[in-house]
């Protein structure tokens, strides 16, 4: 279904390649295909998927953040808020999410909805108050989206103590379709240098594999096995049951 009329944007910390910041991507271009409007705002880095982003159609904003605290970006946010027919705001790491609580002060849920994913189980920052300042930017939330079984548990019953008709569970994991091309190798996985087992436990599950695979993936070549024409991959989305994928 098309949906010309949605206008969502996105805050996220940073653009650089990462796993939450990969998401985004492959996210915001789903949406771009679906008909949607949409804006990205980044607090600092690089912006490596800036022009990607651009291609797609996207309006993309650098907020310039030089520190932590830095009342700038959130200006410069309010100034995007406010000079857009926006219909959702989509918040992605703590440090955007707070920059989005403080944004958005003044303006209902019901003029404009927030939603925040969260990408890790983590705590919200290192400041004394962290859970009481997590919790205040949760409360401004219509929904939070959890990435995995993990990260909705220990949002709901070990920290945050959100409740359960808040948090929703979408999974993503990697993507199969850069390794089903790879040509087979002697080598085996001990050579990816690292424990792949996330905290559900999978081969390429958890979100320690979303933040760091990706680099990994880099320096060395995939080992596959194969028999005839057919190769069979297995990913563990985060939390999830395998997925088999086939070349």
């Amino acid at each position: 279904m098309r949906s010309p009329n949605v206008h969502v944007l996105h805050v996220i910390t940073g653009i650089d390649r990462g796993g939450a910041e990969n998401h985004l991507f492959d996210l915001v271009r789903h949406q771009r295909a679906s008909g949607m409007a949409v804006t990205v705002a980044y607090l600092r880095g690089n912006g490596y998927w800036a022009a990607p982003l651009r291609a797609l159609g996207v309006e993309v904003h650098a907020l310039g953040l030089r520190c932590y605290g830095d009342p700038r970006p959130l200006i410069r946010l309010r100034r995007v808020i406010s000079g857009a027919e926006l219909d959702l705001v989509h918040a992605h790491l703590p440090p955007a999410e707070l920059y989005c609580r403080f944004a958005l002060l003044g303006i209902s849920v019901e003029r404009l909805p927030m939603i925040v994913t969260k990408h890790i189980d983590e705590p919200f920052c290192k400041l004394p108050g962290h859970l009481q300042i997590g919790r205040w930017v949760a409360r401004r939330a219509a929904r939070v989206i959890a990435i995995s079984k993990a990260v909705r548990t220990y949002l709901t019953d070990f920290y945050l103590r959100l409740p359960p008709e808040q948090v929703v569970t979408i999974y993503y994991s990697l993507d199969a379709a850069p390794y089903l091309a790879v040509q087979p190798v002697e080598e085996g996985m001990g050579n990816l240098g690292g424990d792949y087992r996330g905290r559900d436990g999978g081969a390429a599950g958890g979100a320690e594999v979303a933040r760091h695979a990706d680099r990994r993936f880099r320096r060395i070549r995939l080992a596959v096995r194969c028999s005839g024409e057919t190769c069979d991959r297995r990913l563990r989305p985060a939390g999830g049951r395998p997925a088999r994928a086939r070349a």
